[in-house]
């Protein structure tokens, strides 16, 4: 807990009780509709971006057997996978709104301040995840998309260290970068190559070198403007539909 200036502690009020929804429970008082109509209005469009990002996590989660610990909005990470921590970035070519172009997939990466429950504060900027888990909704044929097969997605786990060494302090990462580091892995071979990054058994080549760098390192030079907010919120992709450049946006 932090302390004020006479030093004592502030104290919480309690808090609510958590608990997993069936989707069978009634709104009291009111209708009579159920949770799982709620459901089925407000997350149906598995399309768009934001609810495409947190299905995107739940495909992770079913993967690496973590469904039984619901979501939380507000970790600095996305899933909790035995000691370790996980974070979950999806793209697309194709969105919910129309468009004049395909979409050229981005995904947000970057150092961020996390909000801790414990203390009620905002710590320094930092990862808090160990390995991160790009996903990538690759059918380009809008009228015969289907989120819903697994075979349409591809998954790019990349270790922290990794993640660090190649791009340092960049905000987003391409499609592209990543394609030519790593090969993306269908559903049934996730979890092992989640393992073998987690393990340090999958790794990515070393960061190519390049001798106009003082360093030794290629500087960082962004494909496209980052966009930037001021406000907290677990968001995949930008809400803006710009139809060349959407990326995997989570608000600061």
């Amino acid at each position: 807990m932090s302390n004020d200036d006479n030093g004592s502690a502030h104290q919480f009020i309690p808090g609510v009780i958590k608990r997993q929804l069936s989707g069978n429970e009634s709104i009291i008082n009111g209708d009579g509709s159920k949770v799982l109509e709620y459901w089925r209005w407000a997350y149906s469009d598995v399309y768009e971006n934001i609810q495409r990002g947190m299905f995107a996590e739940f495909i992770v989660a079913t993967a690496l057997q973590v469904t039984h610990v619901p979501r939380i909005g507000w970790n600095p990470y996305d899933l909790s996978y035995g000691i370790k921590n996980i974070e979950v970035k999806c793209s697309s070519y194709l969105q919910s709104w129309k468009q004049r172009a395909l979409s050229e997939p981005q995904f947000q990466i970057g150092a961020r301040r996390p909000w801790v429950e414990e203390t009620g504060l905002y710590e320094d900027p930092r990862y808090g995840a160990d390995c991160f888990v790009f996903c990538l909704y690759k059918d380009k044929d809008g009228p015969k998309a289907e989120i819903l097969d697994l075979n349409n997605l591809l998954f790019y786990p990349v270790g922290i260290s990794d993640l660090i060494a190649h791009r340092k302090d960049a905000k987003s990462i391409s499609l592209r970068f990543l394609e030519s580091v790593a090969t993306g892995v269908k559903y049934e071979a996730l979890k092992e190559h989640v393992d073998g990054t987690l393990e340090g058994r999958i790794t990515l080549p070393p960061p190519k070198q390049s001798s106009r760098s003082t360093s030794g390192i290629s500087p960082i030079r962004p494909s496209a403007p980052v966009f930037s907010a001021n406000y907290d919120a677990q968001y995949e992709d930008t809400k803006c539909p710009n139809p060349r450049t959407v990326r995997e946006f989570k608000f600061k």
